[in-house]
């Protein structure tokens, strides 16, 4: 049986957050929902478009299913986990963290 070892979170992974997006690349209708953080865990107010969704998405951070998005503002505040579906969230506000593969995303089985 495998003792109890402690770990500093930084140990695997590090703090991750999509690339900026501006409110000028914004809109209020749209393909992609964007995630401020007064929507985070809500319904959209502002999406962007799915050529931009997919260019960052293949250029920068980009949470993977099962990864917990964790609001950011000031303090921690909300957490949800990322089900992979199409949605980009706000630089700074809203962060996950990037681990290696010693880490398993998904639930907890009891």
């Amino acid at each position: 049986m495998k003792t109890w070892e402690q770990r500093k979170l930084g140990d695997y992974g590090n703090i991750a957050m999509n690339r900026r997006i501006f409110k000028e690349e914004t809109s209020t209708e749209g393909d992609i929902p964007f995630y401020k953080i007064g929507t985070f865990g809500k319904n959209p107010d502002a999406f962007i478009s799915q050529k931009r969704f997919i260019e960052y998405k293949s250029k920068y951070p980009y949470p993977k299913k099962g990864d917990i998005l964790i609001s950011a503002s000031g303090s921690i505040g909300r957490t949800i986990e990322y089900q992979g579906e199409n949605a980009y969230y706000q630089d700074s506000n809203i962060v996950w963290l990037n681990h290696d593969e010693r880490l398993v995303n998904g639930r907890l089985q009891i």
